[in-house]
C-alpha cells in the first residue's frame, strides 16, 4: 500500500492561552463522567476538503466527505498537538516506540496505522474500579456536526476484564457532555469485544426515550472481536442530531468491517441550541469498570495513530 506522509496538520488549530488556562484549573476525576465546562466556541465548519490520511491503515478508508483534519495524535509526546494531559501517578501514562514494549516473551506489534508512537495507560495493581491512569483530552473548538474518529486498539496479553464488563477507552463530548464511550467489553479472562456506549442522551435512541443505548459487542458477532495481544483499528462515525430529534448516527468499524450502523440517534435533547449540538471534545481516559473488585494485576491499554476528522 502507498503511503502518503505529507503533514496535513490543521491551520489555526493552536488553542488559545484562556483556554489552555481554563483547562489547567480543571479537577482531575476518576469516575470520568463530569461534563465539561462550558466555553464559548466558534460556530461550526461545515464545509471543507478532506485530505487522505498519511498513516498506513489496513484499510484505506477516506475520511468521511467534506471533512478536515481536527487533531492527529501519533504519540510522539503526551502534548502533542494540543492534547492536554491529567495524570493520576507519573508512571501510568507514557508514549513510547512499539518496538520497545514486552511482556515476558511476548512483544507489541507493529500498529496498524504505521506510526511507531504509542501511548500506554498502565493500570497497576490495587487500582479501584472505576478508576483509570490518566486522562488526556483535546477540544475541538469547531465543535463539528460530523465527527469521524479512528484509532489503533491493543490490549496487554494478561488483561483482566473489570466485572461489570466494562472497560472505557475514552470520551466523545456532545453539547458539553460524555454521551458517547467506547469500550472494551468482556469479563475476567472472557473474549473481548468492541462496544460503544452512549449516555447523557436528550432525545433517546431509536423509538425510545432512554438516555443511554450501546452498539456492537456480542451482538456483532466475531468481527467486534478484541483478541488480546493484537492491534484492531476503530473507526467511529459520528453525527450530531437536530435538538429534539432522533435523526443522530453512530456507526462503527473494526479493521474496515462494519459492526454496528445506527441513524436513529438523539443525542440532543429540545432545551439545546443547534450550535451547541455539536462535537466538543475527545478524551483519551481508560476506566477500569465501574463496579466489582480492583485490578488483580499490572495491565495496560495501548492506543496509536488517533486521528479525528470533521465538520
Amino acid at each position: 500500500m502507498t503511503t502518503h506522509r505529507t503533514d496535513h496538520r490543521p491551520a489555526g488549530r493552536s488553542m488559545p492561552l484562556v483556554l489552555a488556562a481554563i483547562l489547567v484549573l480543571l479537577p482531575f476525576t476518576t469516575g470520568c463522567d463530569s461534563p465539561l465546562p462550558q466555553e464559548s466556541v466558534p460556530e461550526p465548519v461545515l464545509e471543507g476538503t478532506t485530505a487522505p490520511s498519511p498513516f498506513s491503515a489496513l484499510v484505506a478508508v477516506p475520511p468521511a466527505a467534506g471533512t478536515t483534519l481536527l487533531t492527529r495524535h501519533t504519540f510522539s509526546s503526551l502534548t502533542e498537538d494540543g492534547w492536554v494531559v491529567r495524570l493520576l501517578g507519573a508512571a501510568n501514562y507514557s508514549v513510547k516506540p512499539y518496538s520497545g514494549i514486552t511482556m515476558g516473551a511476548w512483544r507489541l506489534p507493529a500498529p496498524l496505522a504505521g506510526t511507531p508512537g504509542v501511548g500506554v495507560m498502565r493500570f497497576p495493581e490495587g487500582m479501584a474500579s472505576g478508576s483509570g491512569p490518566a486522562s488526556t483530552i483535546r477540544l475541538l473548538p469547531t465543535r463539528p456536526k460530523v465527527l469521524d474518529l479512528r484509532f489503533d486498539l491493543a490490549h496487554s496479553p494478561n488483561w483482566y476484564g473489570n466485572t461489570s464488563g466494562i472497560s472505557k477507552i475514552m470520551f466523545v463530548f456532545i453539547a458539553g457532555k460524555p454521551m458517547a464511550y467506547p469500550t472494551s467489553f468482556g469479563q475476567a479472562m472472557n473474549n473481548l469485544y468492541f462496544r460503544l456506549i452512549t449516555q447523557n442522551m436528550g432525545a433517546g435512541h431509536d423509538a425510545t426515550t432512554s438516555s443511554s443505548a450501546s452498539y456492537g459487542g456480542y451482538a456483532a458477532g466475531t468481527a467486534a472481536l478484541i483478541p488480546r495481544g493484537k492491534w484492531r483499528q476503530i473507526r467511529l462515525l459520528l453525527v450530531a442530531n437536530t435538538p429534539g430529534k432522533r435523526d443522530g448516527q453512530a456507526h462503527g468499524w473494526i479493521d474496515g468491517v462494519q459492526i454496528f450502523s445506527n441513524k436513529a440517534v438523539g443525542w440532543c435533547g429540545s432545551t439545546v441550541s443547534v450550535a451547541a449540538c455539536g462535537f466538543d471534545a475527545i478524551r483519551y481516559n481508560p476506566t477500569y469498570g465501574g463496579s466489582g473488585g480492583p485490578v488483580p494485576a499490572t495491565q495496560y491499554m495501548y492506543l496509536a495513530g488517533l486521528e479525528a476528522y470533521g465538520r
